[in-house]
């Protein structure tokens, strides 16, 4: 699911760092979340 993307003109530092925060989201903490839900243990 993906989400309009908000600009609060925040810089280009925080957004590298949102960037970086979803690349890490996306490749580290989805793939567990998935296997939790399949598993249905927490």
């Amino acid at each position: 699911m993906s989400y309009p993307t908000l600009n609060f003109g925040l810089g280009e530092t925080i957004d590298m760092l949102r960037d970086s925060v979803h690349q890490f989201a996306q490749a580290e903490l989805a793939p567990r979340a998935a296997q939790i839900d399949r598993d249905n243990e927490f």
